[in-house]
């Protein structure tokens, strides 16, 4: 396909490459194009990681009846979702 055909149906091919995810290619100068639909990523591929607002050790040294509370919560947090 030439850039002169591109030009002139560059919605309709637009629509049909989006319709059916088939890169459409065409030449340019000597050289090869291909019009190809990006696809957006999927939502965990944009999950950043968040730093930890605490030391994961800084649990060690609370009182023992502190971190059995602590971590019954935890349970039951997590058993509610």
């Amino acid at each position: 396909m030439t850039v002169s055909e591109i030009r002139k149906n560059l919605f309709a091919l637009v629509r049909q490459v989006g319709a059916s995810g088939q890169p459409i290619e065409f030449c340019y100068e000597e050289q090869v194009f291909e019009l190809a639909p990006k696809w957006p990523k999927a939502k965990l591929d944009r999950i950043k990681p968040v730093p930890l607002l605490t030391r994961p050790d800084a649990l060690e040294g609370a009182d023992e009846e502190v971190r059995q509370e602590m971590n019954r919560e935890w349970h039951k947090d997590w058993a509610d979702l």
